[in-house]
């Protein structure tokens, strides 16, 4: 008797192994590798403007700092949407299978009501 008791404890406890091991996550959030540092370059403001091109040519080196950040922020966000849209489909990929299963567990009920009927006819 002590023999089945023991096997039975054996494979309940790789069964809570097995399924602890299904349900880990392959990545962690923590793992998630970090955002690239943007490339873009800060002009450096003169002193003092010698000349309206001088001052020129510095607003055109802002304007294409402005332009690098503005698309890398852009870049940056496409992908964090990106992010978002697969865990959500990841949430309704699980939300789907869940009602699956209920839908079959609600079958199997049914199922088993008709047939307790039934035998309480005879």
């Amino acid at each position: 008797m002590k023999a089945p008791l023991l096997m039975i404890g054996l494979l309940l406890c790789s069964a809570v192994t097995v399924a602890q091991e299904r349900s880990a996550p392959a990545t962690s959030v923590a793992a998630a590798p970090s955002a690239p540092k943007h490339t873009c370059v800060k002009p450096v403001m003169p002193e003092k403007f010698t000349s309206g091109a001088q001052q020129d040519a510095f607003q055109a080196e802002v304007e294409t700092f402005r332009t690098c950040l503005m698309d890398y922020r852009n870049r940056m966000q496409r992908i964090a949407q990106a992010h978002v849209e697969a865990g959500n489909a990841a949430a309704n990929e699980f939300n789907a299978y869940i009602k699956e299963l209920n839908a079959a567990t609600d079958k199997a009920n049914a199922a088993a009501a008709e047939a307790a009927k039934a035998a309480e006819k005879k």
